[in-house]
């Protein structure tokens, strides 16, 4: 994976959107996009595009630059596409082609998992229209755990050496005393590791502001590039900083700053 600048999107617009469009099963209403609680899904009632549409109004002009779509169920042939513009479904802001939904194969093809996501151009627009196009989805519909969208603080200089990427397995077994083993498969959360040695003092003062604002019970996306899409989805999750480290001030015109963030189950 090459050495670059990361990534975070740090603020939702979905939770106080209105969200419309496509077709969703009554239990299993649309709102659920709005939630952090990623059992709380939203299903369509068929895998036809017109049904798994959803339009959104931000009320206002606001600026995004990345689509997240945690817990999904789309499928390898999967397509993703944003809209965004001056009214409801319009692209005169934001016109995107149809794109995979999947960067990689994984031995495990799993949206459980894996995140699906749109890295789009900077702007800024009071509605986005996400197309998913999933026609062939084995299951018969699509299912949405959330939708994050929002703009992104990208650090100008990379982290230092030494960033980890962890998976800590949930996973337990039983052994007998014959030494049968019966294990329990849980989820694998990720997390990342690093130190954001040459932080510009807007970077550090957008960051405070963002520590400020979700503390350690918030979300926010970690991405480990904008450009190498397959690397975003194996890396890449939703998460919530495992702590609030100190900004240290170790030059005049830099700041360095330990995080931690684990993936949001």
């Amino acid at each position: 994976m090459p050495f670059e600048a990361v990534s975070l999107l740090h603020t939702n617009l979905v939770p106080s959107a209105t969200l419309s469009g496509g077709s969703w099963v009554a239990g299993l209403p649309l709102a659920n996009l709005k939630t952090s609680e990623l059992a709380a899904r939203a299903r369509s009632t068929s895998a036809s595009a017109t049904h798994t549409k959803v339009l959104m109004d931000h009320g206002s002009a606001l600026t995004a630059s990345v689509l997240w779509l945690p817990a999904h169920n789309i499928s390898s042939a999967g397509q993703l596409r944003v809209l965004r513009g001056t009214t409801s479904g319009a692209s005169d802001v934001l016109t995107m082609s149809l794109a995979n939904a999947w960067h990689i194969t994984p031995q495990v093809q799993s949206g459980e998992i894996y995140g699906a996501f749109v890295v789009m151009p900077r702007n800024t627009a009071r509605y986005t229209t996400l197309e998913i196009v999933d026609t062939t989805n084995p299951a018969g519909y699509v299912e949405l755990g959330q939708a994050l969208l929002g703009d992104v603080l990208t650090f100008s200089v990379a982290p230092s050496a030494g960033l980890q990427h962890g998976l800590r397995d949930l996973s337990t077994g039983t052994e007998a005393e014959s030494g049968a083993y019966w294990p329990t498969q849980r989820r694998k959360p990720r997390s990342v590791s690093m130190v954001l040695e040459l932080l510009q003092e807007a970077e550090a003062n957008t960051l405070q502001d963002v520590r400020t604002a979700v503390g350690t019970h918030g979300q926010v996306v970690y991405l480990p590039s904008l450009t190498d899409l397959a690397q975003v989805q194996r890396y890449g999750f939703v998460g919530h900083l495992q702590e609030l480290s100190a900004i240290e001030y170790p030059w005049p015109r830099y700041r360095s700053l330990p995080i931690k963030l684990t993936e949001w189950l």
